[in-house]
């Protein structure tokens, strides 16, 4: 995975901004979310090979879906048959399935099902074009509602949201009945991200939907078992951010497990990520 999806595309955005305007942006859902140009259909065979490698029993599988405007949602499916439980995965900001898929066999290593959808605009998925944050909930939780069709009913099901997919993944949350969610290298709020992130001298007028989305406010009505990865050497959204999330989570059944030496995006690399990932599918409260 890219360690710096949001340092990434918001350095971008900033400074083509600065270039044409001054020093001043106006930060919206369009040029805050990383878009394709084109449609990027999934290589399979590559994906496949790539998997068995390391999880030679795991199989992949192209899936879809049509949210409610018509527009084609496409992803894929990890299932192994000793899989401990089923995981939702929603991705960080520009990072496609295309690009990313080798993080599957460290989900595969847990061992989960795993289902995964490229956002919409971005990689396999259509609906290149206007963006809202609203199109984006009714997405997420449509794919949510995909689960259950694709992955086996006697297993539990858990959300693991990464970076930007915090966001996503922690309202689909509060809008359903998993069993319990993974926040990994999350975002506390996208206002402190924008602030973090721009360069000094830019002032930033952030568009007032994303203003208002905040995950302390999320998780303070999240009650079920709760995960926090992040790297200690996260500087995107670093270890600060995940206490204070910690701090606020209803949930009684919560741990933050900080890995040494990760960078953003990477915790799931560690052994010490999946073991306690391991201990949270079987137990709800995952070991220090």
């Amino acid at each position: 995975m890219n360690n710096g999806y949001q340092k990434y595309w918001l350095a971008i955005v900033l400074t083509v901004a600065v270039t044409l305007q001054g020093c001043a942006v106006d930060v919206t859902p369009e040029n805050f979310i990383y878009q394709d140009k084109r449609q990027q259909p999934l290589d399979l065979k590559t994906i496949q090979n790539n998997l068995t490698e390391t999880a030679p029993h795991a199989e992949a599988e192209v899936v879809s879906v049509t949210a409610g405007d018509g527009v084609k949602l496409s992803g894929l499916k990890m299932q192994l048959p000793q899989a401990r439980a089923n995981v939702l995965l929603y991705g960080g900001n520009g990072m496609t399935i295309a690009k990313a898929h080798k993080v599957l066999r460290y989900f595969a290593r847990i061992p989960v099902n795993l289902v995964w959808f490229d956002y919409r605009g971005t990689g396999s998925s259509g609906g290149r074009g206007t963006l809202s944050i609203d199109q984006l909930k009714r997405d997420a939780l449509i794919t949510y509602g995909e689960v259950a069709e694709l992955l086996p009913s006697r297993l539990p099901t858990f959300i693991h949201g990464l970076s930007m997919g915090s966001l996503i993944g922690a309202y689909v949350a509060n809008n359903s009945e998993v069993s319990g969610l993974v926040l990994d290298g999350a975002i506390a709020n996208v206002p402190e991200l924008v602030e973090r992130l721009s360069p000094a001298v830019v002032e930033v007028n952030l568009a007032p939907e994303l203003a208002v989305i905040d995950n302390r406010q999320q998780l303070q009505q999240f009650e079920r078992p709760l995960l926090l990865l992040v790297g200690e050497e996260d500087t995107t959204t670093p270890p600060e951010y995940a206490q204070s999330l910690y701090e606020r989570a209803a949930s009684e059944s919560k741990l933050l497990v900080v890995i040494p030496e990760a960078s953003h995006g990477a915790t799931i690399k560690s052994d010490k990520a999946i073991q306690a990932y391991r201990h949270f599918l079987t137990e709800g409260i995952p070991i220090p």
